[in-house]
Order: C-alpha cells, then sequence, then structure tokens
C-alpha cells in the first residue's frame, strides 16, 4: 500500500503543481466575477454598429454591418478598423502591445507615442466582427472602498466608461457602466459537492465494484466534457468554440482519456481499471471542480448555458471526482490482485477482481531441496 500511497501523492503534486485558472476549460476562459459590465449607448449613433459583452464581462465584440468603423486605443490612436473587408488591428498601436502583455490600460502604455506612424493594419477576421479585451470597461486590483464596506450591496463602482469610435470623419462615444452585483451563496454548491464525494467514495465498498465505478467515472466524464463544452462556446462560436475547448483543456484532456480507459477497464471489472480511475478522478477534481471554485459564489462567468448549470457541473466534478479517486483507492487497499499491479515482482496487470471472486495464488511449500 505504501507504493500506492507514494503513486497518489506524486500524482497529486504533479496536478496541483500544473493548475492554473488558464490551464482549465476554454482557452482564455475569463475568471468569474462579481463585477457586471453592461453598454449603455453610442453616442450619436453609428449605423450598422452593434456593441455587447462578452466573455464574463472580460471582453467586448463590436458587429459592423455599416461602412467601415476604427475603435480608439487607450492613448485614442487607431487600435481596431472593421467593416466589409473584414476586421484588423493596428500592429503600432501601444493597446495592442499592452494588452498581450496583460498591461492594465493607458498607463501601461504612457512612453507611447501614437502619432510617430501611419498605422500599420493586419487583418485579424475575414467578418465584419471583432473581440477584444479593454482595461477600460472592467475592474482590475483589490475591491472599491465602496464594495469592501459594503459588500452585499449592488452598486455602480466607477463613473461610466467610454471608449472613442470614429467613421471618417464622424466621432461617436461608446459608454457603459461598471456594477458590483453581489453573487449567490456557495454553501447549497458545497453541500451538493461534499454528498457527491461521499456516494462515488462509497461505492469502493460494495462487493461487486466494478461496473458501479465504470458508470460513475462515465458520469463524471459527461459533466466534465458539457462544462467544458460551455466553457469554450461561450467565448466563440462553431469551429472557434471547439478550438478553445481543445486548445483551453490540455491537462483535462488528460484526465478525459484516463476515464475513457478506466471506464472501459473497470466495466470487464479490471484491476488495472482502479489506477486509471484514480488519476482521472484527481484529475476532473482539480481542473473541472478545484480551479473553478470561484464561480460557486460569482455572479458572472463565462459559460453558454445557465451559471446554475455551471455550478453543478464544478460541485459535481470536485466532490464526485475526488470521490471516485477515493473509491478506486479503498478498493486496492482490500484487493490483493489491485496490489500487486504496483506491488510483487512478475505479477500480472490483467487481474479482474471486481465480481468479489479473485482467484488467489497460493504460496507452494518448498521443500528441502529447493524444489
Amino acid at each position: 500500500m505504501r507504493r500506492v500511497a507514494l503513486l497518489v501523492a506524486v500524482a497529486l503534486v504533479i496536478l496541483v503543481s500544473c493548475a492554473n485558472p488558464a490551464s482549465a476549460h476554454g482557452a482564455g476562459e475569463a475568471d468569474a466575477t462579481s463585477y457586471v459590465t453592461t453598454v449603455d449607448e453610442i453616442s450619436p449613433g453609428l449605423t450598422g454598429v452593434q456593441v455587447r459583452v462578452v466573455e464574463a464581462d472580460d471582453g467586448l465584440e463590436l458587429r459592423n454591418d455599416g461602412p467601415e468603423v476604427i475603435v480608439l486605443g487607450y492613448r485614442d490612436e487607431p487600435y481596431l478598423r472593421v467593416g466589409p473587408d473584414g476586421a484588423f488591428e493596428n500592429r503600432l498601436s501601444p493597446t495592442v502591445a499592452a494588452n498581450r502583455r496583460h498591461e492594465h490600460g493607458p498607463d501601461s502604455v504612457a512612453g507611447a507615442d501614437p502619432a510617430a506612424a501611419a498605422p500599420e493594419w493586419r487583418k485579424i477576421s475575414g467578418r465584419p466582427v471583432v473581440r477584444w479585451h479593454d482595461h477600460r470597461t472592467h475592474w482590475e486590483g483589490p475591491n472599491p472602498p465602496g464594495v469592501e464596506a459594503r459588500p452585499g450591496e449592488r452598486q455602480v463602482v466607477q463613473p461610466p466608461w467610454r471608449i472613442g469610435l470614429r467613421r471618417g470623419p464622424e466621432t461617436a462615444t461608446l459608454s457603459g457602466q461598471l456594477t458590483w452585483v453581489p453573487g449567490p451563496s456557495p454553501a447549497p454548491w458545497l453541500a451538493l459537492a461534499a454528498a457527491a464525494f461521499l456516494g462515488f467514495a462509497a461505492i469502493g465498498l460494495l462487493r461487486r465494484w466494478g461496473p458501479p465505478l465504470a458508470v460513475a467515472l462515465s458520469l463524471l466524464l459527461g459533466v466534465d466534457l458539457l462544462h467544458a463544452g460551455a466553457a469554450g462556446f461561450a467565448s466563440a462560436d462553431g469551429l472557434g468554440g471547439l478550438v478553445r475547448v481543445v486548445g483551453g483543456s490540455f491537462y483535462s484532456i488528460v484526465g478525459w482519456v484516463l476515464a475513457g480507459v478506466a471506464v472501459r477497464l473497470l466495466a470487464k471489472a479490471r484491476v488495472d481499471g482502479l489506477y486509471a480511475g484514480v488519476f482521472a478522478g484527481l484529475s476532473i477534481g482539480v481542473f473541472g471542480g478545484l480551479l473553478d471554485l470561484p464561480t460557486l459564489s460569482r455572479s458572472s462567468a463565462s459559460f453558454a448555458l445557465p451559471l446554475d448549470v455551471a455550478r453543478a457541473c464544478i460541485a459535481l466534478a470536485a466532490g464526485g471526482g475526488f470521490g471516485a479517486a477515493a473509491a478506486c483507492l479503498l478498493v486496492i487497499r482490500r484487493t490483493p490482485e489491485a496490489r500487486r499491479v504496483v506491488g510483487g515482482p512478475g505479477q500480472g496487470t490483467g487481474d479482474r477482481a471486481g465480481d468479489g471472486s479473485a482467484d488467489r495464488r497460493r504460496r507452494q511449500p518448498v521443500g528441502a531441496d529447493g524444489a
């Protein structure tokens, strides 16, 4: 059992060391937040231009079905160009550089001179639609005093934000509000996670554990795929959403593959499936659950389905993932055939023990002549 414990400890260290929000579901998935951004108006109005908030208030999307429009950057320099020919970004815009470095708005480009050169446009899309992250539209840093003093109260946290737009000689202003919206209590979802942990772990006490564990891991796999898909497609449509799911779920994909292997082996009551089950459960528990726990108490997150669905997926992944890993460990502990997979030399890895009638190999007595 020491080798099993060491194996699990190593797995936990690897998973936790790799765990960060950027490696969770959906490439570019924004962190859950309780700051809600809204678009008020474009003044004066620009025909064919529509703007909406996307990615959990982390970005804006502008669609232009009219003549070309230029979005101005942090220093009022040409930043984005959107029109019938598609979407373009100005490679010389200091706003482009600041956003790529995840720096904080106009202060990060204070030394740049936007008038030093003519715009150098690079095409980024063939559609008249562009999405971008804009530091002017969301809150960064510690909570403002009002939120610290009254966290349970809905409140506007800063004056209206403004972004300049230009169409030929005509100028306009896109404006909106940033509001603190208190999130829900996480208690019901934590209770669901605890119930899932106990329910999944209890499977390890069953005499016939193989098929029930296979069903449990199949359920977890489905929940985590739903979570990843809804997160990815909230950030992009069609093929772009699929790319975000795959590109932003690298570590989760490893867990999904292991879960598939475990389901196949455990359905046949193969003890080697227990080890795949441990790793799959830990992976889903960490990347599908623990990393997204803040969503349980936030009012906004990047998710294509109702946010309560995301919270349920997170609770089930966290509780069920660790519960499934615990169930597999319980079976390994009481099943000699499972311990021999990483134990004594010369032992096979294909023993069947899930039906409770495992073949117990008996040592033959050694005679005086060593035969």
